[in-house]
């Protein structure tokens, strides 16, 4: 490749990804903000528009001359499918280059989710399923997004040692995604997913150099950190396991090996155990109660669930005060099960936070496949060499 062409692709890529993240910019705006000059900055344009890439910015219909026209991306040139599982459900989505859901599917996570065979059937039939009523109109598929329990090696498509679904571990999902449907696919963490997710969709409109940790309170406890604008997934893909911070030194024995972690002490799960507990010491119960068992009865006013809910919600706001202190965010988003079905809960987490910028998590669960989306379209303007093709 001579000097000529990879200076213009160099240009491409640097328009093309500032428009991504600050869509409606003029090129008088992009001129003044990479450095190039304005014919530089024209005559990308003219080639993105080509492509399909870039769109003109709608505005009533008036038309405007040709330095003020704001661009973006074409949300229709492509399409990504995000794929959310979970022990409880699996979450499938078709989504535009811009982040809108175009279609949705849901089913209940297999039972048998340490079976890998069954995990990676589970997996196929979702995609093939959400992927019955796309047609041409939605454009270039772009990629599969996968997140599930960490932690996850996302370099490698990965599956490591997560310690809910053992059958599992050191699976290379991702090679066996990308041979059934011949697309590129990523694998992430859950709660680095939905942090993502968080990041670039929440309705508080987070700033794109902040520094976010989002918290997953849910039948586990989990976290994803965004240090100055970047996903942080650690040196070995352990950043962010939240729920095994040490709560208690004379706690009981976590999943993980360890004593007393904030998710044996904190979490759904644990709830849900505690509670049958305290019945097994009055009333011998056939049937353990589930979580969902659990936020019905707490909204009867059953003391004994909403202590252990307000006990839980204690150890989670005095756990994230001590994250705080280490990270210093600018933002904690409090999202999952536990914040979603007990009203009392987030504020129970706030009184522990003074002076913490502590916001609800999306209300309609989709910042995994969300944020699974918005990395492969990153990923895509990134690496693509079809943005490269005169």
């Amino acid at each position: 490749m001579d000097d000529s062409l990879r200076l213009k692709n160099i240009n491409r890529r640097t328009i093309l990804n500032y428009i991504y993240r600050h869509p409606c910019s003029t090129k008088k705006e992009l001129s003044e903000v990479t450095g190039l000059t304005f014919m530089t900055a024209k005559n990308v344009i003219d080639d993105l528009l080509k492509k399909g890439l870039v769109s003109a910015a709608s505005d009533e219909g008036k038309p405007r001359r040709d330095k003020s026209v704001k661009w973006q991306i074409n949300s229709k040139y492509g399409y990504t499918v995000g794929v959310h599982v979970n022990i409880y459900q699996t979450i499938a989505a078709v989504m535009d280059l811009n982040g809108s859901i175009l279609n949705l599917c849901v089913l209940p996570s297999n039972p048998d989710l340490n079976n890998p065979v069954t995990f990676v059937n589970q997996i196929y039939n979702i995609i093939k399923r959400i992927l019955i009523d796309v047609d041409s109109a939605f454009g270039k598929f772009i990629g599969i997004g996968i997140s599930l329990p960490g932690p996850i090696d996302s370099e490698q498509g990965m599956i490591l040692t997560p310690p809910n679904i053992q059958g599992i571990h050191y699976l290379k999902l991702a090679d066996y995604i990308k041979k059934e449907f011949q697309v590129p696919v990523i694998l992430e963490k859950d709660t680095n997913a939905i942090a993502w997710g968080e990041f670039r969709y929440n309705a508080e409109n987070i700033p794109e150099n902040s520094t976010m940790i989002y918290i997953d309170a849910d039948a586990g406890i989990g976290s994803g950190i965004i240090l100055d604008g970047r996903l942080y997934r650690g040196n070995r893909f352990k950043a962010g396991e939240f729920g095994h911070m040490l709560c208690d030194i004379t706690g009981p024995v976590c999943n993980c090996g360890r004593k007393g972690c904030l998710e044996v002490i904190a979490s759904g799960i644990a709830v849900c155990r505690d509670y049958s507990a305290h019945l097994l010491s009055d009333i011998p119960s056939p049937h353990a109660p589930s979580l969902s068992d659990i936020f019905e009865r707490a909204a009867e006013n059953d003391i004994l669930a909403v202590s252990l809910l307000n006990t839980s919600a204690k150890h989670m706001g005095e756990s994230i005060a001590s994250l705080q202190q280490m990270i210093d965010a600018d933002y904690i988003v409090l999202g999952g099960a536990l914040t979603r079905q007990y009203g009392p809960y987030f504020d129970i987490v706030r009184s522990s936070l003074p002076g913490i910028r502590l916001i609800h998590a999306s209300a309609d669960n989709s910042a995994a496949v969300r944020g699974l989306g918005d990395l492969l379209v990153n990923k895509y303007l990134s690496e693509s060499d079809a943005i490269l093709q005169d």
